[in-house]
């Protein structure tokens, strides 16, 4: 008989509210005082830590993600450093510290696309702590999916080592297109398949969304601005134009495939 795992918001806000504060200071100081400093912002960008943590994103983010699925004791959930821990770690990757390599377009709806792609990795942390885990076997299901999303955020943030080292053309990223699509594939079939004998609710999927849409809707966005999705534009990446297609069949055909094996 299926179990489904009763979510409270009230507990959720009480592990996001603090990365959301710091989340908004770091945006705040990413736009107003590093972004507009070319010489600032290349000078972090050029320091060895900073890039190895932008080429470290995937294992950082997945690393985060499963240490918030560890299964803890209800005293240990509600205690100030669990609270303080994990979430606002996340914040400080995931927005990389408030700075970013490139120039970002002053466009609401591309900042919007933007932020809401690097804010799914803290609500994702947040989202795990607050999971309930009161009996047995509620720890397993908290371990179970959140290893799932885990390992589904880091590929998707395994972009952004691709991207450097294609810049550095220490790899071809066109060439690693169709395994990239396909080991997605397989992380978000891992995911979906996580419904079994105890129901996951619908808000503890959010993240992916949140990170998927935010993505998609910023690169499009870009296209729009600059024309970079013309086949004749200097800077069209086929690699970028066509992830966005593939990965949304990924998903629709990965539910597909993970609704049919459960209810075969």
């Amino acid at each position: 008989m299926e179990e489904t795992i009763f979510f409270s918001s009230t507990h959720l806000w009480r592990f996001l509210t603090i990365p959301t504060l710091l989340s908004m200071a770091v945006i705040a100081l990413a736009r107003l005082c590093v972004q507009p400093n070319k010489a600032l912002r290349k000078t972090i960008t050029s320091n060895r830590l900073w890039k190895l943590q932008f080429l470290c994103h995937p294992i950082i983010v997945a690393g985060i993600l499963m240490a918030s699925s560890l299964p803890t004791e209800k005293e240990e959930t509600t205690s100030s450093f669990v609270i303080m821990s994990f979430a606002t770690l996340s914040v400080l990757f995931a927005f990389n510290f408030g700075v970013e390599p490139f120039d970002v377009p002053n466009d609401m709806m591309f900042s919007l696309c933007f932020y809401l792609h690097h804010y799914a990795v803290v609500v994702a942390s947040a989202i795990m702590l607050s999971f309930p885990t009161e009996d047995d076997g509620n720890h397993n299901t908290k371990f179970s999916f959140g290893l799932s999303q885990a390992i589904l955020l880091g590929h998707a943030w395994l972009l952004h080592p691709v991207a450097y080292l294609d810049t550095k053309q220490i790899i071809d990223k066109q060439a690693i297109f169709l395994p990239y699509i396909a080991t997605g594939f397989i992380c978000m079939l891992y995911w979906w398949s996580q419904d079994g004998d105890v129901i996951i609710p619908k808000v503890f999927r959010l993240p992916v969304a949140m990170q998927y849409m935010g993505r998609w809707g910023l690169y499009v966005r870009l296209c729009l601005l600059t024309g970079w999705h013309k086949p004749d534009h200097p800077n069209h990446d086929s690699f970028e134009w066509r992830k966005q297609y593939y990965e949304l069949l990924s998903f629709a055909l990965a539910f597909m495939v993970s609704t049919l094996w459960r209810y075969w």
